[in-house]
């Protein structure tokens, strides 16, 4: 079809709109030499853009106008003989179903355009009583293989869809009218009538009586599938249901209460629909991680079908519940089970108690369905008890809520078809921001361009222009209207969590230029004190914040296993001088076998923080083989998931190329190496958006970790210090820097004092030049999860262990008193040596040590909407004995030293102290 004839078309379309009614005939046989194939083509691509501006007379119209030029067509091209044309149509279409599939059904269709015609239905109908007759022992089948016919004609990507449609539609009737399927395969088939006359509704085609006739049939296919039990089923016809009633509230006339009676339908069908989903997430089979993906990937639809219905109801907690609750759910449901359970793995009794717990929901659903007067009080309590034993839990807006203090705000994005939403979320308000269909397109092609340019063999390009393509981002994100409205309402919010959403994660939204009140230009985390961190969604947030991590001295450090990163080697040999407790594995020593063995394993497990610095890349298209490169090979994000155990660690700083990246798809899954080092215990990442520079990456950690040992546990304020400290820093500036730097030896001064000298020597500046101002060299690291910790002082330490000892004095003293009196005798006025000593006795009795780590845990805020704070008072207390006295005077109280059963004997030797 060249253009010309195209445009012969066109014009002749257009011709037929601006005609009076009645004159239609008249024109179209003045230009027969139009009226073809071709032309009946160009009407369905005009009639579904008219349908899709809002013309949906002219639509309509357009494609009654192809109905009937079409029933010419196949009239003309039959020589007068179209009922027999169409029954030979019709078996090649059955055949070509049997033989081969739904592309042989459209090959067929394609060479026969001219007989796609509403008539074929007719013939359908026609030719049921002939084909039952040949194959009488076959009724079912034969109903079957007329089913799947008419949906490959429904599915036909070629034109003549609103034909196709309505020929589906009868045949589909014609089976449900035979009444020979079983109850599963009606169910079935009035799920197909149902699609295809909602498709008909899409298309404009008698919007109000088709949804009528789709929603009935959903409804009969529903009470089928309920009665069987057929949950995955089910939860497709209440995901159809859904969509049904959100189309027919939008319909042209409706009044208020119509609008909402359909929303709420709508609500009510995904509500259903989602308790499904949860219960298909747990059936038996349901483990691998590639189910989960592709499970994630079919049943999202509902989640956001789920949200646009929110929204229109103004139910906009509940939005955000269903939100946060589609992102990340494989990863959320991992470190859940992992956290309830050792191993991360559910104990059979547990499981079968579950499984039993399933059928028995089941079999209650399906009782309610067929009583009278329906109780659902017993499948309640079944379910309060299936939901207690499971480790995950849903998060609800409450809880969200109280994951924040005061000063702290969420900025949580949805990326929905038409349009993104960005929630602002605090402890005592949620508002949201929806942007226009325009502003979604913008962002996919900044996006799409920012990726391009990024992924491109040489990036040289991406890096030149970084700065100036994110002063783009904050317009399409409307980030100055959103800001401006959230500290007008909340003046003191100094800290800010991120959740983006798809590629949002992929760009460093904490380093976006945005304005000020004042006119002033800052970037975003300039405007939030306390620091800015990410997360991928408020469920992992709170996992995240209930890893409570009190010790920050025992550092693992992998240190530049390919030799070719000197900077590796000036970053880690000067931060690991901050720990007391260090292990390194180094050089050609860096390797995945090493880092794997027994002993360094049980290493890991005690560690507190895990440091490395290498190679590493993201792998988009396979991200379970991303990985950091040591020594012998990848360590994979596989590995990590399959291999690590990180139970007493506060951080993972991954000091290498793009571990902060993520895998982009239909899932909605966090799927990065950052989420292999949560999974395996660790509450807070420290990872890169892109591929780094090694020395400016080596100045801002090295300059993260001197001010975090000046702010004990304030990573996020750390971070975000030094960044603003390596983009403003002259050449001038670092020199002064290395000369004070208490992190430096007088050996690393000398050696890097050549370094420093060469910075400003090529540029007009000198040594007033900023060598480090770029994006590219300070926007990179973020930190995913707790950007604080709430480290323990040594007095805190051992106050949390002579409460454990007054908690516990008789128990200790009969299974630990020799040793406890040794301990006693390590004790003196040093707090720092008592905690250590206190640390390293508890820690060769694993039970106590763990009663130690949760005694030092804070208590867990819990906030209230009333907004009035809580008053307590303290009693007021003496100057404590010292601990070595405490000890000595328990041991000397107690009469069971050593000896499980008492002694009368008063004057038995008492131990010296």
């Amino acid at each position: 079809m060249n253009e010309q004839r195209v445009q012969a078309y066109l014009s002749l379309i257009q011709e037929l709109l601006d005609c009076p009614g009645g004159e239609e005939p008249q024109i179209l046989n003045g230009h027969l030499e139009l009226v073809d194939e071709g032309f009946l083509q160009v009407c369905e691509l005009v009639a579904a853009q008219l349908q899709e501006a809002g013309q949906e007379n002219n639509a309509g119209f357009l494609r009654n106008v192809g109905q009937q030029v079409g029933a010419y067509l196949a009239q003309q091209g039959t020589g007068g003989n179209q009922q027999g044309a169409l029954e030979d149509f019709w078996l090649q279409l059955l055949e070509a179903e049997n033989e081969g599939d739904t592309a042989a059904v459209h090959q067929v269709m394609r060479q026969n355009m001219g007989l796609i015609v509403p008539a074929l239905g007719n013939t359908i109908a026609q030719s049921m009583p002939a084909l039952l007759a040949q194959y009488p022992n076959q009724a079912e089948g034969i109903a079957g293989l007329v089913e799947n016919t008419c949906t490959s004609i429904r599915q036909f990507p070629y034109g003549r869809y609103a034909e196709a449609l309505e020929i589906a539609i009868r045949g589909y009737g014609v089976v449900l009218d035979l009444g020979i399927y079983s109850p599963e395969g009606r169910a079935q088939t009035l799920k197909n009538l149902g699609v295809a006359r909602r498709t008909q509704a899409e298309m404009g085609i008698n919007p109000a009586a088709n949804l009528e006739s789709a929603i009935a049939a959903y409804d009969e296919a529903a009470g089928i599938r309920r009665r069987l039990g057929l949950a995955r089923d089910l939860a497709t016809t209440l995901n159809n249901f859904g969509f049904a009633y959100k189309a027919q509230s939008r319909l042209a006339g409706n009044s208020s209460t119509q609008k909402q009676q359909a929303l709420g339908n709508a609500y009510r069908s995904f509500q259903e629909a989602l308790e499904r989903v949860e219960y298909l997430r747990g059936e038996i089979g349901a483990d691998s991680e590639g189910y989960k993906r592709n499970f994630n990937e079919e049943w999202n639809r509902v989640y956001r079908g789920m949200v646009e219905v929110c929204l229109e109801l103004g139910r906009y907690q509940d939005a955000i519940e269903y939100v946060d609750r589609s992102k990340a759910r494989n990863l959320v449901e991992l470190m859940a089970t992992r956290d309830a359970y050792p191993g991360g793995v559910i104990p059979e009794n547990i499981r079968q108690q579950l499984q039993s717990l399933k059928i028995a929901i089941a079999q209650a659903e399906r009782r309610l369905q067929e009583e009278t007067n329906p109780d659902s009080t017993h499948l309640n309590q079944l379910r309060q008890q299936k939901q207690e034993l499971e480790p995950y839990k849903p998060l609800h807006f409450q809880a969200m809520q109280e994951l924040l203090d005061e000063e702290t705000v969420i900025l949580e994005w949805y990326i929905l078809g038409d349009k993104f939403l960005t929630f602002t979320l605090t402890a005592e308000s949620l508002n949201l921001w929806t942007s226009s269909e325009e502003d979604r397109q913008h962002l996919i092609d900044w996006g799409n361009a920012y990726l391009g340019e990024y992924r491109n063999r040489d990036n040289s390009q991406w890096r030149n222009t970084l700065a100036d393509r994110l002063e783009e981002l904050p317009q399409i994100l409307h980030l100055d209207e959103i800001l401006a409205n959230l500290f007008n309402n909340f003046p003191n919010c100094k800290k800010l969590i991120l959740i983006p959403h798809r590629y949002l994660h992929l760009f460093p939204l904490h380093a976006l230029p945005v304005a000020t009140g004042e006119g002033e230009g800052k970037f975003l985390q300039d405007l939030f004190p306390k620091g800015v961190t990410y997360a991928p969604n408020c469920q992992l947030l709170q996992q995240a914040q209930n890893r409570q991590r009190s010790h920050f001295n025992q550092l693992f450090a992998i240190q530049n296993p390919t030799a070719d990163l000197d900077w590796a080697d000036v970053e880690i040999q000067i931060i690991r001088t901050l720990f007391p407790d260090r292990n390194t594995l180094a050089g050609n020593n860096a390797t995945t076998a090493n880092l794997l063995d027994k002993q360094r394993q049980k290493i890991l497990s005690q560690t507190h923080h895990l440091f490395f610095s290498c190679h590493a890349a993201f792998d988009p298209t396979s991200p379970l083989d991303s990985g950091l490169l040591l020594a012998d090979g990848i360590l994979t994000l596989e590995n990590i998931i399959a291999n690590l155990n990180l139970s007493n660690c506060s951080l993972v700083t991954l000091s290498a190329c793009e571990t902060g990246q993520v895998a982009i798809d239909q899932t909605d899954e966090y799927i990065s190496l950052s989420s292999g080092f949560i999974l395996a215990g660790s509450p807070s990442v420290l990872v890169s958006l892109w591929s780094v520079n090694q020395v400016s990456t080596a100045l801002l950690l090295i300059r993260t970790y001197e001010l975090l040992q000046q702010q004990p546990g304030q990573l996020a304020q750390s971070l975000q210090a030094a960044q603003k400290w390596l983009r403003e820093t002259t050449v001038s500036g670092f020199e002064q820097w290395r000369q004070q730097c208490p992190l430096f030896s007088q050996e690393w001064r000398e050696a890097l004092q050549p370094v420093f000298a060469q910075m400003g020597q090529n540029q007009e500046e000198g040594i007033n030049h900023r060598p480090y101002q770029s994006p590219y060299h300070w926007a990179a690291f973020c930190i995913v999860g707790q950007g604080e910790q709430a480290m323990a002082t040594d007095a805190k330490k051992i106050a949390a262990f002579t409460a454990l000892l007054q908690e516990n004095l008789n128990n200790w003293i009969a299974k630990h008193g020799e040793s406890l009196l040794e301990l006693q005798q390590q004790l003196g006025d040093d707090d720092e040596k008592d905690a250590a000593a206190i640390e390293g006795w508890l820690q060769q009795r694993q039970d106590l040590y763990d009663q130690y780590t949760a005694k030092l845990a804070p208590r867990k805020r819990t906030l209230s909407l009333s907004g009035q704070k809580g008053v307590f008072k303290t009693k007021p207390t003496g100057k404590d004995n010292s601990l070595a006295d405490q000890i000595e005077q328990a041991v000397k109280n107690n009469t069971n030293l050593g000896n499980s059963d008492p002694s009368p004997d008063q004057n038995r030797e008492k131990p010296q102290s």
